[in-house]
């Protein structure tokens, strides 16, 4: 499991269960079935073996949701997506798997994670068409009436952007996120697709991190880094 460490935002005003963003910045009103809302119940302290020389890749605010709900489509949708940043592989597996328990189900909003999910796994890749998926998800996602996804999508499109090093596609995706996330929702998403691009941290973030700013973002470059070093091979 992906360590938690150093990675979900909080206010650092006490050690109980914060929400993701800070005082300063609106916290999203939870939606009925939105995975974010369980995500601002993360515990402020750190996991061991944080300050290990080789620290686990960081964990995105949603991860410690599907690691704590027993097993549900949700819960292993959510494991699908935490695993398509950093094992494209095993992502197969788990993608499979949240189909599986998902058929014949009709629960819109984990279908559409899964498929962001299956975008993260394929980032960086030339087989898949991942920004044409990515139109079509956001249309879908509109249509659907489910906006806190949509911080998601532009994130996932920011990771396949900075994989290949699309800095024009990045910066486009970029104003798209800034502009989901106008209102303070999920702001922290435009932190992670910077960091992600190695670009400089947005001067307007109010987002506090269990650790520094400099290893979480050391973080979230790592796993972009470890993309360009071991594509996912396509047929």
């Amino acid at each position: 499991m992906i360590s938690a460490s150093g990675v979900v935002p909080s206010s650092g005003a006490s050690t109980a269960p914060t929400p993701p963003l800070t005082a300063t910045a609106r916290s999203p009103t939870p939606t009925a079935g939105s995975p974010h809302a369980p995500a601002a119940a993360w515990p402020t302290s750190p996991a061991s073996g944080a300050t290990s020389p080789s620290p686990s890749p960081p964990s995105p605010p949603w991860a410690g949701w599907a690691a704590t709900t027993a097993s549900s489509p949700t819960a292993q949708t959510l494991l699908a997506l935490v695993t398509a940043f950093t094992d494209p592989l095993r992502a197969d597996d788990e993608l499979a798997l949240a189909h599986q328990y998902l058929a014949g189900l009709d629960q819109r909003a984990t279908t559409l994670y899964a498929h962001v999910a299956a975008l993260l796994r394929d980032a960086g890749t030339d087989h898949d068409d991942v920004t044409d998926r990515a139109t079509v998800l956001r249309t879908e996602i509109t249509v659907a009436g489910l906006p806190w996804l949509t911080p998601l999508l532009e994130t996932a499109l920011a990771f396949h952007h900075a994989v290949r090093d699309a800095h024009d596609d990045l910066t486009a995706t970029l104003d798209r996120l800034r502009e989901a996330t106008a209102n303070g929702d999920y702001a922290y998403y435009i932190d992670i697709a910077t960091a992600m691009g190695n670009l400089p941290q947005p001067t307007e973030s109010t987002t506090l991190w269990l650790d520094d700013p400099h290893t979480v973002r050391q973080r979230w470059r790592a796993l972009v880094i470890a993309r360009q070093d071991h594509p996912r091979r396509t047929q």
